[in-house]
């Protein structure tokens, strides 16, 4: 996942749907505008808190944007060398956070930095 693009999120996207669940998509320029927000980024930490806010603040599909946004996040990590040792299920109750909005991007990127550890 070094370079994100619209057809890998859309693939993500799919693979966390579960059957029946709606799969359309709800904002283009939205996924577009993530790809380039999370490109332009050299930090991992930032380009993994863009993966990880950007689709529930500014929902990409109909449905199964937090856990997009998870499987995005770790990806993203993944990419760059690092690991989540935190629970995804705390990183989901973050995001339904930001869903409801009651957290914003420097709760998520707070999470994220205490929480991931380099491979190796």
């Amino acid at each position: 996942m070094n370079e994100l693009t619209v057809d890998g999120i859309i693939e993500i996207h799919t693979n966390v749907l579960s059957a029946g669940e709606d799969d359309r998509i709800l904002s283009e320029t939205n996924l577009h505008q993530l790809v380039f927000l999370i490109a332009r980024e050299d930090d991992p930490v930032l380009r993994a808190s863009l993966g990880a806010f950007y689709p529930v603040a500014y929902p990409l599909f109909r449905e199964g944007n937090v856990r997009t946004a998870c499987r995005m996040t770790r990806g993203i990590l993944e990419a760059d060398g690092y690991r989540l040792k935190g629970e995804e299920r705390d990183l989901f109750a973050l995001l339904q956070g930001v869903k409801d909005l009651n957290a914003d991007i420097e709760d998520v990127r707070n999470w994220i930095e205490g929480n991931i550890s380099k491979y190796g």
